[in-house]
């Protein structure tokens, strides 16, 4: 089985741990402490199943140690901190493209934003008003609500009393990556959700996350974030609307799955893919066709990457 195929399935084992809740829920918790150990029995099981070489960066005895340790800690966690555990155990196979998605948001890494939400709201996973980046030089915003516009370009400092660069460290063991590019992706990611902040020891209270941040100007200052709203529809401004400037652009034309535009003072083929899959007018196989013409249009001898791509079309 292709890792693609393995994305989908552990996509779909995500949405049955969260929602196959077969007993009344006590007052505290959506799932007693049996149902929970049964969907961890179910994900390990699934794993080496759908997986044709699972084990292959971590060792089978290691994942089991660390199911093992899960499962003891099970009556003390809350359920949020169940799941981030149980994202964890995921991540341990130390691939990009294997992981489970939290329950409520968009997979950072799937080309579709749509989100399946649980089958009970106590569940969802809660997210903070910005979107930040690892850069070089520290963790920056890069996009918030209209609300905290003006932390659009801030350097994060702190994040509740931990330095930034700690709380990326901090919610590494639940990124899947391939390489250090996915840390920089994820991380910034998990960092702007008050319930996996809570279920690392960062935060303790999920409700209200401080951010210490340095703003473009220079200015130093601690903003309280609430989480956005379960189902509210979000505008994220980035820096190019704040100050009204051209994206780069890798970031054109975001509503395309596909597109490509030749940049004559380089003499660049330029190929942007925001989605793997067919469009409304274009499908990737005749797309495939028109670069390969563009292409050779410019370059009349054969390259074997060309001819690859010849055979897409």
């Amino acid at each position: 089985m292709d890792f693609a195929k393995v994305v989908v399935v552990l996509s779909k084992i995500a949405v049955f741990l969260l929602i196959a809740a077969t007993c009344s829920a006590s007052a505290q918790n959506v799932l007693t402490t049996e149902q929970w150990r049964q969907d961890l029995r179910y994900l390990v099981a699934e794993i080496p199943r759908i997986h044709r070489d699972a084990f292959h960066n971590v060792s089978r005895q290691d994942f089991d140690n660390a199911v093992a340790t899960v499962d003891n800690k099970l009556p003390q966690l809350s359920e949020h901190a169940i799941v981030v555990e149980f994202a964890r155990l995921v991540a341990m196979l130390g691939e990009g493209h294997s992981r489970l998605s939290l329950p409520g948001l968009p997979d950072p890494m799937s080309d579709s934003s749509e989100v399946t939400p649980p089958k009970y709201s106590q569940l969802v996973f809660s997210r903070l008003p910005v979107k930040m980046y690892s850069f070089s030089d520290g963790l920056f915003v890069v996009a918030a609500t209209s609300e905290f516009s003006d932390l659009i370009g801030a350097q994060v400092l702190q994040i509740g009393d931990r330095p930034s660069q700690d709380v990326i460290k901090a919610v590494m063991p639940i990124v899947n990556r391939d390489n250090e590019m996915g840390v920089n992706l994820l991380s910034p990611e998990f960092a702007a959700l008050p319930d996996v902040l809570q279920a690392f020891q960062v935060i303790s209270d999920p409700s209200r996350v401080s951010l210490r941040c340095r703003t473009v100007a220079g200015k130093e200052l601690t903003v309280a974030l609430k989480p956005l709203k379960e189902g509210d529809s979000v505008r994220w401004m980035q820096v190019y609307d704040t100050r009204r400037i051209s994206p780069p652009l890798y970031l054109r034309k975001p509503e395309k799955n596909f597109w490509f535009e030749y940049l004559a003072e380089s003499k660049t083929e330029f190929l942007r893919i925001n989605k793997i899959q067919n469009s409304a007018d274009e499908s990737v196989a005749k797309f495939a066709s028109k670069l390969y013409s563009d292409i050779r249009s410019r370059q009349p001898v054969a390259h074997p990457h060309l001819t690859r791509l010849k055979h897409m079309s």
